[in-house]
């Protein structure tokens, strides 16, 4: 655990804050309740994305899984992508899932650290995002690397203005090589946090040909000293198996727990 002044950061505790830190793009219609967070994403996102879920017996999930599937159908959706957080209730609910169609999409490990930095090198120099069309850059790179749909002109604006707009403490950063942006990445305080003190790094991707050229490593030490500017004293992260949690361990990261997405289509 990673004990700070006047707090001990237990796995719980660290765990409980990264179940606060949801994004959905403009547009999103959602259904969050006691026992669910439901996201139903505009025009252009495919899956409906069940974020938590929280049910006391096996039939009240049974009931919850019927439900979303339902609803997904009603909302005109090809798939759902269901997360199971370390703290997500009954304790069979993968199962329940599997009983249902679903199939194990991806795994993800929290890691996390304190933000000192002394410790890190950064083979590039990271740039915050300042403008539209640094912005556009960085969500072309999401585009290219996950398949996200790109924003509008008007969601753009809409977004760098909340991105630039105080007290807001998010920020977006982006890498160059040789005068093209190949890696992004987000510095995210979400509104429902539990402790202000706490740095989610999240948003991030790399052009394939620019992989293993250290852009990961400068996107992490870059928002962990914009961290430390902002007074956060803890930095969460979920990390991809096999790809970006070998970088973030060599960096001082340690694990936490376990997050599963579960996928099933939709007939």
């Amino acid at each position: 655990m990673v004990k700070l002044p006047e707090f001990m950061w237990t796995p719980d505790k660290i765990i409980a804050e990264t179940n606060t830190w949801i994004w959905d793009p403009p547009g999103t219609e959602v259904l969050e309740r006691a026992d669910i967070y439901l996201s139903h994403r505009p025009v252009g996102w495919r899956s409906s994305l069940v974020h938590w879920s929280h049910c006391q017996t096996s039939q009240q999930a049974e009931a919850l899984i019927e439900e979303v599937i339902t609803r997904t159908q009603d909302a005109g959706k090809a798939s759902i992508l269901w997360w199971l957080r370390s703290l997500d209730e009954p304790a069979n609910m993968a199962d329940l899932l599997q009983a249902h169609g679903f199939v194990l999409e991806e795994s993800s490990h929290i890691l996390a650290r304190d933000v000192a930095t002394d410790a890190l090198d950064a083979p590039h120099s990271a740039v915050k995002v300042s403008d539209i069309v640094m912005l556009e850059q960085s969500y072309t790179i999401l585009h290219e690397v996950f398949g996200r749909p790109l924003p509008s002109q008007e969601e753009l604006e809409e977004d760098l203005a909340t991105l630039l707009g105080q007290p807001t403490k998010d920020s977006r950063w982006l890498i160059y090589i040789q005068g093209k942006a190949v890696a992004t990445a987000m510095l995210e305080h979400p509104d429902r946090v539990v402790h202000d003190r706490v740095a989610h790094l999240g948003g991030a991707a790399t052009l394939p040909a620019y992989r293993s050229q250290g852009a990961y490593r400068s996107l992490v030490t870059a928002r962990l000293n914009e961290a430390v500017k902002q007074g956060q004293e803890i930095a969460v992260v979920r990390a991809t198996v096999g790809t970006s949690e070998p970088i973030l361990k060599k960096l001082g990261f340690d694990y936490v727990g376990t997050e599963r997405c579960y996928s099933k289509v939709i007939d």
